[in-house]
């Protein structure tokens, strides 16, 4: 490396930049300060591995996904504020943060791969909110510190070695029921969690799991309100039990609370499996605020299976 481009403490990249490519900054051990672009969607994998003075990363909100080792090493990153389109974290991405104390995974979240968080020594806490199938092997391995962690009833396996070394695991807080976690496949390396207390959501006993509902534009841009005129709604559920095929409802409501409509589809998928549905909701009279989707086994058994969700919640 050029010894010069070491002495750099601080970066600004300019706005009109969307990518910031492979190794692009790699190493620079004296870099504590990246300011980076709203125009930016990518930074490619290992771009800031081994900057080892770098102590807070906050990522514009175009970026999607985490690439593998972008951040590797940086053992001085306190801290990060991870936007919700992101939707995959790569491996080794944050491998030997040794400073970071908390983790949030947003919603968006869909998959985590391995070694992501391996031997980040100081994390003590962990919620991750999106509807991961699996924790994949090493993503917490060598956490001595971490004591408490969150994890989603979409959760299908859990790899071999995905929690050893967790030695202060203590509580596990479980977005789903006791028999859904018992029907989790827990590989080898993972006994820390045989000695953990699990928390478990008695609220929940589903055949099926609505995990999300969420609403956007004809374009498909996600919206955080519900709008005049024509829009999409989306429905995100999990299968939890073989041979059923529910009907997903979902009804609209004034602002009031007054019912003003209802549409349905019937979903068939193999036991485990996630599925999203999205159907296009008619509001051009503008009365609709509120959504409200839920399952039930049939129109003749109108019995609610599991957690209703709301949007907005």
């Amino acid at each position: 490396m050029n010894r010069s481009l070491n002495l750099i403490t601080s970066l600004t990249i300019s706005n009109g930049i969307t990518c910031i490519g492979t190794n692009a900054f790699l190493g620079l051990e004296n870099l504590a300060k990246v300011t980076l672009p709203d125009s930016l969607v990518q930074i490619k994998e290992a771009a800031f591995q081994r900057c080892t003075s770098l102590t807070k990363i906050t990522f514009p909100n175009g970026i999607a996904s985490i690439e593998a080792h972008v951040f590797n090493n940086c053992s001085n990153l306190l801290n990060f504020t991870m936007p919700d389109r992101v939707t995959s974290i790569g491996e080794g991405a944050f491998y030997k943060c040794n400073r970071l104390t908390s983790v949030v995974l947003p919603k968006s979240v869909e998959y985590v791969s391995a070694s992501a968080f391996q031997s980040c020594e100081k994390l003590k806490n962990v919620t991750i909110l999106g509807e991961i199938p699996v924790v994949k092997t090493r993503t917490f391995q060598n956490c001595p510190a971490l004591t408490e962690i969150t994890i989603p009833d979409s959760v299908l396996i859990m790899e071999e070695n995905a929690f050893s070394g967790c030695s202060a695991l203590k509580d596990v807080y479980f977005n789903g029921s006791e028999s859904m976690w018992k029907e989790i496949s827990v590989d080898g390396g993972n006994t820390v969690l045989d000695s953990a207390n699990i928390h478990f959501d008695t609220s929940v006993e589903a055949t099926y799991r609505i995990n999300a509902l969420s609403v956007s534009d004809t374009d498909g841009k996600t919206l955080t309100a519900i709008p005049t005129g024509s829009f999409l709604a989306t429905v995100s559920i999990t299968n939890r039990a073989s041979g059923a095929t529910p009907i997903i409802l979902l009804a609209s409501y004034t602002e009031s609370g007054q019912y003003q409509g209802l549409m349905y589809a019937t979903v068939e998928e193999p036991t485990g499996a996630t599925v999203k549905i999205t159907l296009p909701v008619d509001n051009s009279g503008g009365k609709i605020a509120q959504l409200k989707a839920f399952a039930v086994n049939s129109f003749a058994d109108m019995t609610m299976i599991g957690n209703p969700v709301s949007f907005p919640a």
